[in-house]
């Protein structure tokens, strides 16, 4: 028993027979539509955000390069975020964020 659909269709001088996974759509015989089973990406598959597969991506490519461009890589990938609070209308300390975040999880633990 064959795994794939086949159709034939029948115009006016011409006859087309297809024996693909795809079909003729019916009002266009000259286009071919999607599979009749719906494909998943394979990141989505796995559980995975589509920007957390793109990091992973990116990080195999910066691994995969000689040291010297793969140094500049990873900087350029690198992130330094920074925030200000404002109270009355003005800006208070710039901090980087990693910072805060690693002082308010060591208060946290002291609790």
């Amino acid at each position: 028993m064959e795994s794939h659909v086949s159709a034939n269709i029948e115009l006016p001088n011409l006859r087309v027979e297809c024996r693909n996974p795809y079909r003729f759509h019916p009002l266009q015989s000259n286009q071919i539509s999607h599979p009749p089973f719906k494909m998943t990406a394979a990141w989505k598959a796995a559980g995975l955000t589509y920007n957390r597969y793109l990091a992973i991506a990116a990080r195999t490519v910066r691994r995969s390069l000689k040291d010297g461009p793969r140094l500049a890589s990873e900087r350029r990938g690198q992130m330094d975020l920074r925030f200000a609070k404002w109270e009355n209308g003005k800006q208070g300390e710039v901090r980087s964020l990693a910072q805060a975040n690693n002082e308010a999880l060591a208060q946290a633990a002291e609790k």
